[in-house]
């Protein structure tokens, strides 16, 4: 340890002035050697500055028995002797010219100074320097050095001639929040930026010491170290306490702490100045008695003797703070031992010590003793504290340091939550519990020590904290979720080898962890428990593992193998583990989830052990494997080969092959075998059923003499045989044509190294079940399997992208075939198959490519232009098709005969339809789009069931038969658009009787367009001038119409042309209401009907006329706008309209003047908002529409409603904000979603019926007005926060089938207009007490920092009446043992009174 030289300040100088002793020769060690060093140091010399005026002077150090020296982060051996010089000695060290030394007995490395807050000295002038923080530097060259203090020292130049009690400490603080003591790191010749006390403490020892009786300037009575603060602004406090109980107190200007340098504090104390008792106040104005009036900036308070600091003095203290205060309350008794809430949200507070008696913080739902003083840095906390209350110190953010006394016990929820400068802390031995989110958001932490007390750990009581590394203790059996959820520098966690369970969301996007061990009895790991682990590097499960959850381990994409046994292998639970090469499946395991191993790029090797193949969820193994290069293997037991090959195909459809388990070792060459548990031999077997075949090493390869060896020997067997050459390797890498005709192969697995295949080469091999394509080949050849008949199931690669010409036509047992990575599909080449679903995204499409495939039900067309001639002609099972918007052109017969196809859907792209291109279908309804240009020749003849046609405004000509024979539709409307119809169009409609002619464009009638139209009364023709008829374009017509035959028309002498047409028919002009398609209005019921929307109106109805005529969005909205428009609010009746689409729109949102509506004859629903913010008074809710969210949301003059029986559900938001009064619902509602008449503030009644089993959450939130409320034995489920702000409701009864009454249901925020405050009358007639949820403490009645429901009864007007069979007392008293019991407590007050019959 360093001491100071007591010797004149003259001979000091003179001293100081010596550099080297001539005596000694310092060993000057060797360069580029590691061998024994020899340092030689000489003292440093520093210049003190004395308070009063006191002169500077040079007072230089020695160095003392015990001390040591670093270099090169290497520690000496420690001198036996001190003196001026000493001599240091390294027993190994690299060797150098020159070497970094420092002087640092008490810092935890070389170069991080720790000046302590509590430093000793046993006796007048035996200094503790190096044991008290001092730090010291020098280059050492030659093999000497001297020190530079970086340091700062105090000498406590102190006397007296009447004290005679000996002096136990001296404290000195300082204010303005000034670091004096605590870790610093050396740097660039100086200290760095110190965190830690504005205090410190020099004792000495129990029995103290004498104080002299003059003062001297050459003997230091006592020193202490500081770390070199400027405290020019500051001021000084010192306590000097005595053995007799008194102190004295002093208060001086502070000065700047220069390092090396010593100032020197000289101070006469006498025996009167000494205190025993009372209450004392130090501040920048000196000592007293009173507390200041003006704001305090620093404040120390002692109290001496049985003096205490009252609390209303604390309070004070707390409201006239100054910005950056410092209180130290360390020497002072405060009038109770529980710290109060004064400071919470403080945020000028920037420091404070503790009243030494404190044992406890107060604390509420939300605030803590120190909650939210953003600006407070550093906190002292007496020996002797037991508890840390919850939200103590919760978003102290700039909070930088804190030590916990050892006698700390418990710790409370989110006492240092959001504390972002906190960078350790050390947890105290006795604990046993981390509380919920204790550091969350610590993001600075980088250090926690926890005591081998711990058993628990709660959720996120480290989350996104700064931390390197955890180690658990052994006695923690519990962790909670979220631990270290989000610590992204996380790069080690031990855990506790007793622990069990591992909780969801442990180590969540801890991105930094490389290293975590799973404890030997572990059993369960949660959900997302290392979910984006990236740098995790590979775990060990124990055999006690028994689950994983979802995602557990996703995103780990350093692990390169997994080996687990567990039953069931949750979906995502290895999500994106990318640079996994093996997965050994042990044989536990059943099911492998959805997405568990996807993305597992570089996977090479997979081994199954389970018998049975593990079910696999949708792409188990998506992408697997997608990155390596060369072999990808499947290991599974031998007996369980065909289980997997048929039961994992989507895993050897990305190009595992697969193999036995316990394969035999073999010598190069070829080997076969009759069956998986046979050995390999090297000649081909005489009989069987199945032939394997494998080849080993790089040159061994079937010949094709060979193989047509082999094909002898299958023909030659007596039943179909299975060839596997998956394992073998051919001459050449296309497969030959050596088996087509082959009628005794049954499937067919290729050589590996296969690539292509040749054309035919299975063609007519009647026999074949089974093919599996291997990945690489990318042809299917002309009529490769062509005729394989019983050919079933197919395997094709995503490689294959070409289906050549019949390359599989009339394999009628093949029903599925996976073709999304196909893009040309030649002719014919599905035609005749077995399929029943095509999915088909190939560009180039062959004609008759899947024609007479007569069990396909279903199809899916991809981005292809042109559906090419008798694609899917003959497809008798075919009932929908959607054509998209790439396809253009329709071509001929296309789907003739698809006699089911009832729907079609035509995309936005096609302008072309071929001739007959869906005649012949069972087509029930027609809509052209306006794209379509083109109709070929009987585009839709002979679909008889059409039952409407909507023609788009593309189509200008009818083809020749296109619509021919229709047994359905009895009104046809030509529209405006079309200039021609061609001979037969229309032809034999039998149903149909009344046609319409549009508008003038029609210039021709083919022959035979209507003819047969046998029931054909009317004819309205409105083109001005004739259309060209033909005399047999009616011919037929109206023969069966019992009654007048009439053509009404434009002109009955300008159609004197088609007198012999209409022969049979009166021909009369048009009448003067006669209404042409389009939309019309009018304002009352005796108008006629008009094109233009009236001016003015109380009521407007809405008309389209035509069959092609629908109301757009646009008109609509022009309705709208006409309403707006308007000086007082009106109706709008749309009763005979269709609209363009079966949702009505929210054309009307916000339109105050719409005071009611009636829906278009179509419309089934109603898009959100459809009618929030009108100016309706009164709504029926009706049966038979669907209404989207916030339908009638805010209408401020809606006062009523009604809701028509059959209607099932009250939708989300759809009265909010409304002024309804009173709610009847019919028994046939079952639920009321959220938000549904929240804030309805006027509403005083509600009448749920009989039928209500659910309410959402915020449901009635708002109803301020709401007294009473009786929910009826169908309610299960109240949501949350569903009548939060019913701030009148006194009284509820819950029905007997109440089941869940979620957290909140009954209080809420401010926000949410609070609780119900009033409710102290609850009836709950279940026998089985419902679930009452918890979310943090909060219940459905309130909690937490939540107000309890009836917090303003009188507590004896509290009551819940229960079931008489639930009394403790003679029943089974279900509710006194269950969480209901919470509200017989203080804290709500509620008496449960046994009352409820039945």
């Amino acid at each position: 340890m360093k001491n100071y030289l007591y010797i004149l300040c003259t001979f000091l100088l003179a001293f100081a002035g010596c550099t080297k002793d001539a005596d000694v020769e310092p060993i000057a060690p060797a360069p580029d050697e590691n061998a024994q060093v020899v340092l030689t140091g000489f003292s440093g010399r520093g210049t003190r500055t004395g308070f009063g005026g006191a002169e500077d002077g040079a007072v230089p150090f020695l160095w003392s028995a015990g001390d040591y020296i670093w270099a090169s982060n290497t520690r000496s051996e420690a001198i036996a002797e001190g003196g001026s010089q000493a001599t240091f000695i390294f027993e190994s060290i690299a060797t150098a010219d020159t070497y970094d030394v420092f002087y640092n007995l008490t810092g935890p490395a070389a170069a991080t100074a720790l000046i302590p807050a509590e430093q000793t000295q046993q006796a007048a002038g035996e200094l503790n320097l190096g044991q008290n923080g001092d730090f010291g530097y020098a280059k050492a060259q030659n093999g000497t050095f001297t020190l530079e203090h970086a340091t700062s020292y105090v000498w406590f130049d102190t006397y007296s001639s009447d004290v005679t009690s000996n002096l136990l400490s001296i404290t000195l603080s300082v204010s303005g929040g000034q670091t004096i003591a605590g870790e610093t790191t050396f740097a660039d010749g100086k200290l760095g930026d110190c965190k830690g006390s504005s205090s410190v403490t020099l004792s000495f020892g129990e029995e103290g010491i004498a104080l002299p009786s003059q003062s001297s300037d050459t003997d230091v009575f006592a020193a202490m170290v500081l770390y070199p603060a400027d405290l020019s602004a500051a001021t000084v406090s010192i306590v000097y306490k005595f053995a007799d109980g008194s102190v004295y107190l002093q208060t001086k200007s502070g000065k700047t702490l220069t390092p090396g340098h010593t100032l020197r504090l000289s101070t006469q104390i006498a025996k009167a100045d000494c205190k025993s008792s009372g209450a004392f106040f130090m501040t920048e104005a000196g000592v007293a008695e009173e507390l200041p009036t003006e704001p305090i900036g620093y404040l120390k308070v002692v109290t001496l003797g049985e003096s205490t600091l009252p609390a209303e003095e604390l309070t004070s203290i707390a409201g006239n703070l100054a910005n950056g205060a410092v209180i130290d309350l360390g020497e002072a008794t405060f009038a109770a031992t529980e710290f109060p809430l004064d400071f919470a949200r403080k945020t000028n507070l920037q420091e404070i010590a503790l009243p030494r008696n404190i044992l406890t913080f107060a604390s509420d739902t939300y605030s803590g003793a120190f909650y939210n003083c953003t600006n407070l840095k550093r906190a002292t906390l007496p020996e002797g504290l037991t508890a840390i209350g919850a939200n103590c110190f919760r978003e102290c953010s700039k909070l930088e340091s804190i030590a916990l006394p050892a006698t700390v016990g418990s710790l409370g929820n989110l006492a240092f939550y959001n504390c972002k400068a906190l960078t350790a802390i050390v947890i105290p031995e006795g604990v046993e519990t981390i509380p919920r989110s204790l550091f969350a958001n610590c993001s600075a932490l980088t250090s926690a020590t926890l005591p081998s007390t711990l058993k628990s750990m709660e959720s996120e009581a480290f989350s996104s904290t700064g931390l390197k590394e955890i180690t658990i203790p052994e006695g923690v059996t519990s962790l909670g979720n979220n631990l270290f959820n989000a610590c992204k520098s996380l790069e080690s966690v031990q855990l506790p080898d007793a622990l069990t369970a591992i909780p969801s969301k442990l180590c969540y996007n801890c991105s930094a962890l490389t290293t975590v061990n799973m404890p030997s009895k572990l059993e369960t790991v949660g959900s997302d428990a290392f979910y984006q682990c990236s740098k995790l590097q590979d775990v060990t499960f124990p055999e006690t593992l028994q689950s994983l959850d979802e995602r557990s381990f996703g995103g780990c994409s350093a692990f390169t193998r997994i080996v687990i046994d567990i039953p069931e292998i949750a979906n995502y639970a290895f999500w994106n583990c990318a640079n996994v090469t093996s997965i050994d499946l042990g044989e536990k395991v059943t099911s492998i989830g959805r997405n568990t191993f996807i993305m597992a790029n570089n996977l090479q090797t997979l081994t199954c052990r389970a018998k049975n193949a593990p079910s696999l969820g949708s792409t188990a193994f998506g992408s697997a494997g997608s990155k390596v290069e060369g072999k990808k293997i499947l290991y599974v037991p031998a007996a369980s080969y065909d289980a997997y090959e048929t039961a994992w195909t989507d895993v050897t459809s990305q190009g595992y092959a697969l193999q036995d388990i316990n394969d035999q070792q073999l010598t190069d060459g070829i080997y076969y075998r009759a069956s998986r548990e046979a050995d390999w031999v090297p000649t081909l077997p005489a009989t069987f059923t199945a032939l394997y075949v494998r080849t080993v090493g790089d040159d061994a390869a079937l010949t094709a003499s060979q193989l047509n060896t082999l094909v002898t020997k299958i023909s030659a067997q007596s039943a179909p045989v299975t060839l596997d050459l998956s394992m073998a390797k051919f001459e050449a890498t296309e497969f030959p044509v050596s088996l087509a005709g082959n009628a005794k192969l049954g499937t067919i697995k290729f050589f590996e190294n296969t690539t292509s295949i040749a054309a035919g080469a299975f063609k007519g091999c009647t026999a074949l079940t089974k093919a599996t394509v291997p990945t690489g080949v990318g042809t299917i050849g002309e009529s490769t399997f062509e005729e394989c008949t019983a050919l079933a199931a197919l395997t094709l690669p995503s490689s294959v992208k070409t289906i050549g010409d019949k390359a599989f036509k009339s394999c009628a047992a093949l029903a599925d075939a996976d073709l999304a990575s196909i893009n040309s599909i030649g002719i014919e080449a599905f035609a005749g198959t077995g399929l029943t679903s095509a999915k088909i995204y190939a560009t180039t499409l062959g004609e008759k490519s899947f024609r007479d495939c007569t069990e396909l039900t279903a199809i899916t067309l991809g981005s292809a232009t042109t559906i090419p001639a008798e694609m899917f002609a003959g497809c008798t099972s075919i009932t929908t098709v959607t054509i998209p918007k790439s396809i253009e052109t329709i071509g001929t017969s296309a789907f003739d005969g698809c006699s089911k196809l009832a729907t079609l859907t035509l995309g936005t792209g096609v302008t072309t339809l071929g001739d007959r291109a869906f005649a012949d279908c069972g087509l029930t309804a027609l809509s052209l789009p306006d794209n379509v240009t083109t109709l070929g020749d009987g585009a839709f003849s002979n679909n008889p069931n059409i039952a409407s046609i909507k023609f788009g405004a593309g189509i200008t000509a009818i083809s020749d038969n296109a619509f021919a024979t229709n047994n359905a539709i009895e009104s046809l409307t030509i529209p405006k658009t079309i200039a021609t119809i061609g001979t037969g169009s229309f032809a034999n409609w039998s149903k149909l009787t009344k046609l319409t002619i549009s508008g003038n464009t029609l210039t021709s009638i083919g022959s035979k367009a209507f003819e047969n139209a046998v029931l054909l009364a009317d004819v309205y023709a409105e083109p001005t001038t004739a259309p060209a008829v033909q005399a047999d374009s009616f011919s037929g017509a109206g023969t069966s119409v019992q009654g007048s035959k009439t053509f009404h028309v434009a002109s009955v002498e300008a159609y004197s042309s088609w007198t012999t047409a209409a022969s049979g028919y009166t021909m009369e002009a048009l009448g003067p209401d006669y209404l042409s398609e389009g939309v019309y209005y009018r304002a009352t019921a005796s108008d006629a009907w008009s094109s233009e929307i009236p001016s003015t109106f109380a009521t407007l109805y809405v008309k389209t006329v035509g069959d092609n005529t629908v109301m757009t969005t646009a008109q609509m909205k022009s309705v709208a706008d006409a309403v707006l428009a308007l000086a007082a609010p009106a109706t709008v009746d749309f009763s005979e309209v269709v609209y363009e689409s079966t949702t009505f729109p929210n054309s009307f949102k916000s339109n105050a003047n719409l005071a009611g509506i009636v829906f278009p004859q179509n419309v089934t629903a109603t898009a959100s908002a459809a009618f929030q913010k009108t100016g309706m008074t009164s709504v029926t809710v009706l049966k038979d529409i669907s209404y989207g969210s916030n339908a009638f949301d805010s209408c401020a003059s809606l006062v009523s409603m009604t809701v028509e029986e059959g209607v099932t559900e009250i939708g989300n938001y759809m009265f909010q904000n409304t002024k309804l009064t009173q709610v009847t619902l019919p028994n046939s509602v079952t639920k009321i979603n959220g938000n549904a008449f929240a804030s309805c503030t006027a509403l005083t009644t509600i009448d749920l019926g009989t039928g209500v089993v659910t309410i959402s959450d915020y449901a009635f939130q708002k109803c301020a007005e709401l007294t009473e409320i009786t929910f009826p034995d169908a309610t299960e489920t109240i949501g949350q926060n569903a009548f939060a702000g019913c701030v009148k409701l006194a009284k509820v009864s819950f029905g007997k089938n109440m089941k869940t009454i979620n957290a909140y249901s009954f209080t809420g925020t401010s926000y949410m207009g609070g609780a119900c405050p009033l409710l102290g009358d609850i009836t709950c007639r279940s026998t089985t007490p419902p679930t009452l949820k918890d979310d943090y403490g909060t219940g459905p009645f309130g909690g937490s920092w939540y107000d309890h429901a009836g917090k303003d009864v009188p507590a004896e007007n509290r009551v819940i009446h229960l079931p008489k069979s639930t009394d403790p007392v003679g029943g089974t008293g279900a509710y006194a043992d269950s969480s209901w019991a919470e509200l017989a407590t203080s804290a709500y007050g509620f008496t449960f009174k046994y009352d409820v019959e039945g």
